[in-house]
């Protein structure tokens, strides 16, 4: 776990994070990558984790919800 001087921005990104990335890699069987840190301030445990997805497909333009599956963001 890394000290962390301030709070990271929660928006999917590492970038303010003030750590050097030297994520965890987790093992996995079902064939994706993934990858785990944890940093801490005063109050708070934060944990980023980083999956890879060959097969990501963010939402299509021709959506129809019934029937469509994709992948979306938080």
């Amino acid at each position: 776990m890394h000290p962390l001087t301030s709070q990271p921005l929660l928006d999917g990104y590492r970038e303010d994070w003030d750590t050097p990335f030297d994520a965890t890699v987790l093992p996995t069987v079902s064939g994706y990558h993934a990858r785990l840190q944890a940093g801490a301030t005063e109050r708070y445990l934060y944990l980023y984790l980083e999956v890879d997805d060959a097969h990501f497909d963010p939402e299509p333009n021709t959506l129809h919800a019934d029937s469509d599956r994709f992948d979306g963001s938080i």
